[in-house]
């Protein structure tokens, strides 16, 4: 028997052998392998290097068995595991060359039962059988001789890990023998609690042996015959999982994240297990999440899945793992929009969050950077406010963002005209007129270009700024039509006003109750004139004279009235038509009259009818004899006054305007002319002149002279006489006496009146231009007494 010690030497020196194996067969392997790790066998090789081969497989196989990670014992606690390494060493190529079978503890091999620590490996092509204990090592059994029972002594199973369960179930371990001649013993009672009789003994009942674990640790049943023949079990006592707990960071997995997976680790009760605590991780669904052996998920798409750790002696325990997909960006439908607000003042933006499987944290947050150009609700739907740019955000639930520029404008959403509807007068001076369109709203600033069309060029034409010129007499529709097709329209009426106008006479004469009515023509000019043409006639006194609306005057009374004709636009022409009462019948009281220079004479005129309103005349045929002044006294009368100037004979003629009717009136003026003493100057002898000549200034024909003439003293110193006479300018220039006088010679007589008078008679009937009057004394006066001299005469014509 070995004990816990020696075991534990046995152990030291088994693995310190494995490792010259390991190296040993490493170089011998190195030299009889290829590239492939598959032993290159010759199609010819003889049995004996197939003996080496197979020696060396075998011994690779016990030595990477007893080595596995698995194996805690350091033994060969199972043939499967001799099989395993020996099956990748093998490999496929020539494997019918190595075809082999393989025997452990409890099989029957050669009718023989092998026991707990034998293993047998056997070739079928070559026959060779290997041995292999519990440490690994092997040899080749040539004649069988170390397959025996040992008295027919197995304890099976060879070896066995229970689970420590101080007071749980017994385990069984079935003992085989030919004998009962046997005793059996624990290694290590604290280890494995091994079920006793009442004397204290392992109990043995139906040839089975009672075990449950204790602690954590190995222990060996030994059974051993009289004979020093025994088997043996090698029992592990390990500790099971009771529970399993799982913990990890979270239960929420982002597969848009950098880290896709989520560690979830395991934590198996008690602490102390040591058997059985292999994990084995599935998911509810691998469409969702996987995991792999080391309790990492990955997540594949959204949803919810449980993830389950199970442990080889299946406690189970579950993580549920929420698989999400938040944004990793999010775009636009459109980086640049344009709204409209006349017409699609609105956009819905439509944002796209990266990857399409995001379903977390995809909640939107909307904003505009400028809402008094465009404002964005919650749903991404954007409304222009104004003309302007500005930038719509989007943002998610964790921060990716994104933005669209939008430029918001306005375009027409009517045009109106001023004025809507106009008239061009061809003849103004200024021949168009200037169109005003409006476009609305007033904030528009895109296609508002405007078009102007004229329905007829012919009759007007309107320019790009809506100046709209005249051409001919009509009516044209302007358009002016935005660049979006929104158009107005205005009534241009062209037209020819009258730019003069004129009577066919400017002054007419009517008469009262004869030639009372004319008719007037008004001529309007230009002659394509088409308004304005009517005319309306006015007399600026109806009491005088009327007009009708076609021109046609009659007179009414007496008197000046205007006739005025006035075009539409206000255009006039004038006619001044006198109505008159013209003269029937003129008569002057007196007709006739004798009067000398200096006098003056009235005479009566008289008109007929009474209210004539014709103007009559006095036409004087001789100016230089008279003179004249008529004076209107109303009611067809005048009163005329003559004043006689020179002497001579005048005809005075009143007549009517037209010298149709007239009355005359004959004046004759004589000249009287008196003269005295005192007209005489100085007195000497000879002749002396009394007064100035007198003249003829009319160089009438003297027809007659009549007066008398004297001349005295009453004082005289010597004799004397006297003389008168008359001295005329004929037409000759020549002085010339037409009549003289002499008185007879005075005696001297102081104190004595002397006298002497003559009367005058002529009637020469010659024109004289001037007279004179003289007398004459023989000898000179003298200075006393009284002297005098008087002519008094009147000379007609």
């Amino acid at each position: 028997m070995v004990n816990k010690k020696e075991n534990g030497v046995s152990l030291l020196a088994l693995v310190v052998t494995i490792i010259v194996l390991i190296i040993i067969a490493g170089a011998v392997i190195a030299n009889i392998r290829g590239n492939s790790g598959i032993i290159n066998q010759s199609a010819n090789a003889d049995k004996k290097k197939l003996t080496s081969e197979e020696k060396e497989a075998v011994q690779w196989a016990a030595a990477q068995a007893v080595a596995d990670e698995t194996n805690k014992s350091g033994v060969i606690a199972d043939k499967t595991k001799i099989q395993e390494k020996l099956n990748t060493y093998i490999g496929d190529a020539d494997s019918k060359n190595f075809e082999y079978n393989i025997y452990g503890p409890g099989d029957t091999y050669i009718n023989k039962i092998l026991t707990a620590d034998i293993y047998v490996v056997k070739f079928q092509n070559t026959g060779n059988a290997y041995i292999i204990d519990e440490t690994g090592n092997v040899r080749l059994d040539e004649d069988s001789s170390g397959i025996v029972d040992r008295d027919g002594v197995l304890i099976n199973p060879g070896s066995i890990s229970i689970n420590r369960e101080p007071t749980g179930k017994y385990y069984e371990l079935t003992i085989t023998s030919n004998t009962k001649d046997y005793k059996v013993t624990c290694s290590d009672e604290s280890v494995l609690d091994v079920k006793k009789d009442k004397n204290g003994k392992i109990l043995v009942e139906n040839n089975k042996i009672f075990v449950r674990g204790k602690e954590l640790g190995k222990a060996t049943i030994l059974v051993e015959t009289s004979k020093e023949k025994r088997a043996m079990s090698y029992v592990t006592v390990h500790q099971e999982p009771t529970s399993i707990e799982l913990t990890a960071s979270g239960h929420i997995l982002d597969i848009s994240s950098a880290i896709k997976s989520l560690q979830i680790k395991p934590t198996i009760y008690p602490s102390t297990a040591n058997y059985k605590t292999g994990i084995k991780w599935t998911s509810s669904n691998n469409d969702i999440a996987v995991v792999d052996e080391n309790g990492f998920v990955t997540g594949i798409s959204n949803g919810d899945v449980t993830i389950t750790a199970t442990t080889e002696n299946e406690k189970t325990a579950t993580w549920n793992v929420t698989v999400i997909s938040t944004p990793l960006s999010i775009g636009l439908d459109k980086e640049n929009v344009t709204l409209d607000i006349s017409t699609n003042k609105t956009y819905q933006f439509k944002a796209t969050i990266y990857p399409s499987t995001a379903n977390t944290d995809i909640g939107l947050t909307w904003s505009s950077s400028d809402n008094s150009v465009a404002t964005v609700n919650k749903d991404g739907v954007v409304t222009g406010v104004k003309n302007g740019t500005t930038v719509i955000t989007v943002v998610t639930e964790n921060k990716k963002v994104t933005s669209a520029s939008v430029t918001v404008q306005t375009s027409p959403v009517s045009i109106s005209i001023s004025p809507s509807s106009a008239t061009i007068d061809l003849s103004a001076e200024n021949k168009s007129v200037q169109l005003k369109a409006t476009i609305s709203p007033n904030t528009t600033n895109i296609k508002d270009k405007i078009t102007w069309t004229s329905t007829n060029n012919n009759i007007a034409t309107v320019d790009s700024n809506g100046l709209v010129r005249g051409y001919a007499n009509g009516t044209v529709t302007i358009t002016a039509t935005t660049a979006n097709g929104k158009s107005t329209k205005a009534t241009i009426t062209v037209q020819t006003s009258p730019t003069s106008i004129t009577l066919s006479t400017n002054k007419i004469v009517l008469e009262k109750y004869t030639n009372k009515n004319y008719q007037l023509k008004a001529i309007v000019r230009p002659t394509n004139a088409n308004v304005y043409t009517n005319v309306s006639w006015t007399s600026s006194n109806n009491g005088i004279v009327t007009v009708n609306g076609n021109g046609y005057v009659t007179a009414i009374g007496t008197g000046t009235a205007t006739i005025t004709a006035t075009t539409g636009n206000g255009l006039s022409a004038k006619c001044t038509v006198v109505v008159e009462n013209k003269v029937q019948r003129i008569t002057a009281s007196p007709n006739s009259a004798a009067i000398k220079v200096g006098d003056t004479f009235t005479s009566k005129i008289t008109c007929s009818p009474s209210d004539t309103t014709e103007q009559i005349v006095c036409v004087n045929s001789n100016s230089k004899v008279i003179s004249t002044n008529m004076i209107a006294s109303g009611n067809g009368t005048y009163n005329l006054t003559v004043n006689g100037i020179a002497i001579g004979n005048a005809t005075i003629t009143i007549k009517n305007s037209s010298s149709t009717v007239y009355a005359q009136i004959s004046v004759n003026v004589g000249l009287h002319i008196s003269r005295g003493w005192s007209d005489a100057g100085a007195v000497s002898s000879g002749w002396k002149q009394l007064g100035d000549v007198i003249n003829n200034t009319a160089c009438s024909t003297i027809k007659s002279i009549k007066g008398s003439a004297n001349i005295g003293a009453n004082s005289m110193w010597s004799d004397r006489y006297f003389g008168l006479r008359i001295m005329a300018l004929d037409t000759s220039g020549n002085w010339v006496e037409i009549w003289s006088r002499y008185s007879g010679t005075f005696t001297w007589n102081f104190g004595k009146d002397r006298y002497y008078s003559a009367d005058i008679s002529l009637t020469p009937n010659k024109v004289y231009y001037s007279f004179a009057l003289q007398f004459m004394y023989s000898t000179n006066v003298d200075s006393g007494g009284a002297k005098y001299s008087n002519f008094s005469i009147d000379i007609g014509t």
